[in-house]
Formats: structure tokens, C-alpha cells, sequence
């Protein structure tokens, strides 16, 4: 579907959704703040004593507005604000352009990993990392625990860019999975941000004894559209089962936090899924000025876990009163 298309398709949903203010914001508002963005501004956003600088081709008009107006990512930005402490590594996986990552940087006292595939959002996060005097660590990497290296597809739209998109743009990028960045940056307690288009599913379903391991905190976005409303369903039992409790919850994200101990066997002393390739070093970072750092995460309130958890007050399946799940998310195209 053309970029055309995947627009006009969201803007009915969240109409229908949201209302109609609500698609007047994204399909009006938001562009022409983005045309001040790239006129005025010369591409660079000034929010919360903070700098982003947008001059890559990859990075839409639209988004551009959306960081200007406070609306991207809003809902991951309201749940780690909200939420995350500030005593507490974090790792981002998907980090885009940097937005989240600043955000978090700046936040917390611990170490930030952010990775992400797309190799054209690399010297922005490098940028916007110098232009706010932050050091957290870049890694150029998509994730996908089983293999080396993986074909990434590159849309002309950063946000569109996933391993479950066509796209005919396409580049060799280095695998990483979340195992090999705990051992390679040796990361005890740590909370984690994924916005990773679909692979939330396998990160889940193959790393989960790494989660329980490390993580006391899970951000996720879900792309139910994407990965079908069962595994959605199907990977917050796996989390719940392994002992994480649904904290919070905005819509298309939701904030899981470890109600048990952390394990205190060594990552690096267990058998793991992933065999062999346990012991093999995280991709390599690309280049950064300072430090070894990076990260992301958001929230709204959501259901204790009841075995096939629905909302509380309403009964309604998770795949339903979650959808919140799959997004008619307005705010960070």
C-alpha cells in the first residue's frame, strides 16, 4: 500500500475512533506544523530543553509536526514519565530518530542502549545525542535473536520501515537479541522499551526467560494489525504467567512491571534459547561522541492479569478492550 493509501486508512480509523477533531489534528494541523518545522526551522525542534534535528529524507512532514506539537510518542513518553525510575539501565528497542531516547537519557541515572535497524537514522541519533550533550550508546542492529544479519526493509517513510514490510529499498543490517546486549553491556536490573513493528510477538516468545532474568520493566507497543489480535493476547499470558503484572496502559502501549525478584543466575551462566549463539558479542555499535548509553517507554491504567485478561470493568476479551492494542493511534506518525 502506497504512503497515500496507509494515510487515508488511518486517518478513517482514527475518525472513526477519535472523532472528527481528533483526524483534523493529524491530517491538518500536524502537516502544517510540519511545514514550519522544515521552513522555519530548518528542521530542528526545540521541546522541553531539548533539540531534535529532522533533515533526513526518511523523516515525514507529519512527524516532524507531531514532535513539534508534544504528540509523538506522547503515549510511551506520559507512561515512562509516569512510571519509570530514575535509578535504572535501559535498553530501547526501535529507537527512530531519537526522540524517546533523549527523553529517557536525560531522565534516568543508569546506562541507555538504543538500537535501531534502519542504518538512515544512525547520524540522527548521533545529532541529536551531541546537540543535547547525552551519551547514551547507539547500536545498529535489527532485532532478531536467531540469526547474524538480517535484510531490513527501508521505506521512504522511517516509520513504515519494518522486517514484516515490503518495501523496495532494502539493506543487510547486523541481528542482535536482547540476550547478547545484557551480556555485552554486562546489565543487571533494567528496564526495557520495545517498538520494534511486530517483532514485540517474538521477543516474548523467544527471550523470555532473558526478560525474566533482567527486566523490571517492560514497555511495549503492540502492532495487533500487524501480528493478529491472538498472539497479541497470546504473548500478555506469557508475561503475566512469567510474572509480570499490566502496571499501565495507554492506547497501542501498555507497561509491564516484574512482581517477583529478579533471578539471580548470571544471564551469561545459563543454558538459554538461543544455544550457541548466547555467547557471541551484541553487533557492534556505531560510532558515538561519548559514554556507552540509549533507551524509550509510556502509560494509562490497565487490568491486573486474569488468565485471559480483559478489562476489568467490562468483561470485554483483551483483544477487544485493548484496542487500544492496535493503534487508532494519532499521535506519532
Amino acid at each position: 500500500m502506497s504512503q497515500l493509501g496507509h494515510r487515508l486508512r488511518s486517518l478513517y480509523r482514527v475518525a472513526r475512533g477519535r472523532g472528527l477533531l481528533e483526524a483534523f489534528q493529524v491530517s491538518v494541523v500536524n502537516p502544517l506544523y510540519g511545514v514550519w518545522v522544515e521552513r522555519v526551522r530548518d528542521d530542528v525542534v526545540r521541546r522541553d530543553g531539548l533539540a531534535f534535528h529532522l533533515d533526513e529524507e526518511g523523516v515525514s512532514t507529519f512527524t516532524k509536526g507531531a514532535i513539534a506539537r508534544r504528540r509523538h510518542e506522547r503515549q510511551e513518553r506520559t507512561l515512562l514519565e509516569r512510571h519509570v525510575p530514575p535509578e535504572t539501565d535501559v535498553i530501547e528497542l526501535g529507537g527512530g530518530v531519537g526522540y524517546l531516547t533523549a527523553i529517557v537519557d536525560r531522565r534516568v541515572d543508569g546506562e541507555v542502549i538504543v538500537v535501531e535497524a534502519n542504518p538512515d537514522l544512525v547520524p540522527l541519533l548521533e545529532r541529536n545525542r551531541a546537540a543535547n550533550d547525552l551519551d547514551y550508546e547507539i547500536v545498529n542492529a535489527a532485532y532478531a535473536p536467531e540469526r547474524e544479519a538480517v535484510t531490513f526493509p527501508v521505506a521512504s517513510n522511517y516509520k513504515f520501515s519494518s522486517r514484516h514490510k515490503r518495501s523496495g529499498n532494502t539493506t543487510v543490517v547486523p541481528a542482535t537479541s536482547l540476550e547478547r546486549l545484557v551480556r555485552r553491556y554486562d546489565l543487571d536490573a533494567s528496564a526495557l522499551i520495545v517498538d520494534v513493528e511486530g517483532d514485540e510477538i517474538e521477543l516474548v516468545r523467544e527471550e523470555l526467560d532473558v526478560l525474566e532474568s533482567v527486566c523490571d520493566w517492560l514497555l511495549i507497543e503492540f502492532h495487533a494489525k500487524m501480528t493478529g489480535y491472538e498472539a497479541v493476547d497470546t504473548t500478555r499470558r506469557r508475561l503475566e504467567t512469567a510474572g509480570f503484572r499490566s502496571l499501565d496502559r495507554r492506547p497501542g502501549v501498555e507497561l509491564f512491571v516484574a512482581e517477583e525478584p529478579m533471578a539471580s543466575e548470571p544471564v551469561g551462566e545459563r543454558s538459554g534459547a538461543m544455544g550457541e549463539q548466547g555467547s557471541e558479542v551484541a553487533a557492534e555499535p556505531a560510532s558515538k561522541t561519548t559514554g556507552e548509553r540509549g533507551s524509550e517507554s509510556t502509560g494509562e491504567r490497565g487490568s491486573e492479569s486474569t488468565g485471559e485478561r480483559g478489562s476489568e470493568s467490562t468483561g470485554v476479551p483483551a483483544s477487544e478492550a485493548v484496542d487500544e492494542a492496535d493503534p487508532v493511534r494519532s499521535d506519532d506518525e
